[in-house]
């Protein structure tokens, strides 16, 4: 019986124990790298998409608000006021006389002008938990009357986070100061309502918190310390806004 016995170059059709393992190593770390990098690429994507859309919001705000004070009645009180929430850090309360659009407009509306209050306030979320939110209230046309009647001594109105509209969520800090040019120095200072000038625009800044990030504070406590003493890499997590608007 003749036994035939491979020769070397038919023993190098195979792969022997050694080099499938080698090449199996070699394939786990490729699929390894591979999943490193789609999982970097998605969490960067998934980033820049929350950074989108919140800009949008921010955006979107700025559009209503710049809308809203083109149709200002000049004459007409603007409220403003600074409202501490903690030590060090104020969040504004604005509120101005305007025109309602036509999409406010409807039979069940006697009269054309409304106010438009805007303020801070926390407010629970669909996850129960306790947030700080940008408010817009609108006062009707009877409620607006009553304040441009009072003028210089109008207070701004009441206002109530259950029935009011949320605008922006997460908010650290709103300011909408109203500024003039001071004739006297020639510099533009901020205005209140004991200044006889007329102011020019709108000085507005927003702090909000990024939203993918906002799920760590849970109460008013852990907000207000966010808000006047951040971490170093709680920074990074803190977005702000600034614009102006004239009048």
């Amino acid at each position: 019986m003749n036994h035939e016995i491979p020769s070397p170059q038919m023993r190098g059709n195979g792969f022997t124990l050694v080099e499938l393992l080698v090449a199996m190593s070699i394939s786990s770390v490729l699929l390894i790298t591979l999943a490193v990098i789609i999982n970097q690429t998605t969490d960067s994507y998934a980033l820049s998409q929350r950074s989108v859309n919140h800009l949008s919001q921010d955006r979107a705000f700025l559009q209503l608000l710049e809308s809203e004070l083109s149709i200002r009645l000049s004459q007409t009180p603007i409220v403003h006021r600074s409202t501490m929430l903690v030590a060090d850090e104020s969040s504004d309360q604005i509120a101005f006389v305007r025109t309602l659009s036509k999409d406010e407009q409807s039979p069940e509306i006697s009269g054309d002008l409304a106010t438009s209050c805007y303020y801070v306030a926390f407010a629970e979320d669909s996850d129960q938990r306790v947030i700080p939110k940008l408010f817009r209230r609108i006062l009707n046309p009877t409620e607006t009357q009553d304040l441009m009647d009072a003028g210089d001594e109008a207070e701004f109105p009441e206002v109530d986070p259950i029935l009011d509209e949320p605008v922006i969520d997460s908010v650290l800090s709103f300011k909408a100061t109203p500024i003039y040019l001071n004739p006297e120095t020639g510099n533009e200072e901020p205005w209140d309502k004991t200044i006889k000038h007329v102011p020019s625009y709108i000085e507005l800044t927003i702090r909000t918190l990024d939203e993918s990030f906002s799920r760590r504070y849970t109460n008013q406590a852990e907000w207000n310390r966010l808000a006047i003493s951040p971490k170093k890499y709680e920074l990074q997590m803190i977005r702000s806004f600034t614009h102006k608007i004239s009048l």
